[in-house]
């Protein structure tokens, strides 16, 4: 009989001023567990009276901890859960990754806010179509070039911060859609014991 547990009980046991006789092994190999009041395996001998202390690794539950006094833990081991790994999303899904759907939502909102207002501020003078509109104030947010010229102040100061912050809109769509072809994109995963328990996985 070797070990770390073997020389700590030694040093306690010369410390101490007494002797011990070690065993190894349990005839129904079982660490030790609860059956009607009554334990077995390695606890089950000290219960029983048989054995005075056992040294191994133990999980320290709440009925172990109220039937028996363990020493302060000095060896962890870790434990963990594993699933398999998930499967890649298709990559055509990849044109709707670069933004969230908070900001998809909000592109819309300030699509159709843009062109009602350009609608608006146009009819004095050119008199297009909404859908005309909504084009036209459509293609900046996709680097399309816009042959229409604002004739007016108004239509300049108005489309002037709208094209430019489409256009940077643009490059910061384009450089994300790269990044997501160029990488596979996962599922989002699991990273809480509540969000396991509520997943399918079983």
């Amino acid at each position: 009989m070797e070990g770390i547990n073997k020389r700590m009980l030694d040093v306690i046991a010369a410390r101490l001023n007494f002797s011990y006789i070690p065993t190894q092994g349990i005839k129904d190999l079982k660490w030790g567990e609860n059956i009607n009041g009554t334990w077995d395996g390695f606890l089950g001998e000290i219960w029983n009276g048989t054995k005075d202390l056992t040294i191994n690794g133990f999980s320290i539950t709440y009925d172990r901890a109220r039937d028996f006094d363990f020493t302060q833990p000095f060896s962890h081991e870790g434990y963990g859960f594993a699933i398999r790994q998930p499967s890649p999303l298709p990559r055509w899904q990849s044109i709707i990754y670069p933004f969230s759907g908070l900001v998809w939502g909000v592109l819309a909102v300030t699509l159709i806010i843009a062109s009602i207002a350009f609608y608006l501020l146009q009819l004095k003078t050119a008199r297009m179509s909404y859908m005309k509109c909504l084009v036209l104030v459509m293609k900046n947010l996709v680097n399309q070039s816009v042959e229409y010229r604002p004739k007016t102040i108004i239509l300049r100061i108005f489309l002037a911060p709208w094209w430019f912050s489409a256009y940077v809109t643009g490059i910061i769509y384009a450089c994300n859609l790269i990044s997501f072809f160029t990488v596979p994109v996962y599922p989002r995963k699991l990273t809480t014991l509540k969000e396991l328990a509520q997943s399918p996985y079983r």
